[in-house]
């Protein structure tokens, strides 16, 4: 997964949409990686891991 998320951070957008798919493949276990990069200083960063969250359907608000 490691591997997966310095792609998504790499700065590279080609490289950033790749690593989508799997990290969506990768299911719930990717949730806290990418929920933890929305809280970066860096804007590209933040944005990146949110377009991940939002094509998983791992991430959804289970609600209150």
């Amino acid at each position: 997964m490691n591997s997966l998320l310095a792609e998504l951070t790499s700065g590279d957008d080609e490289r950033a949409e790749k690593a989508i798919p799997a990290l969506v493949d990768l299911g719930e276990a990717a949730v806290q990686p990418l929920l933890d990069l929305t809280r970066s200083g860096d804007a590209d960063i933040r944005w990146w891991a949110i377009r991940a969250l939002a094509s998983s359907p791992h991430a959804r608000d289970p609600g209150p």
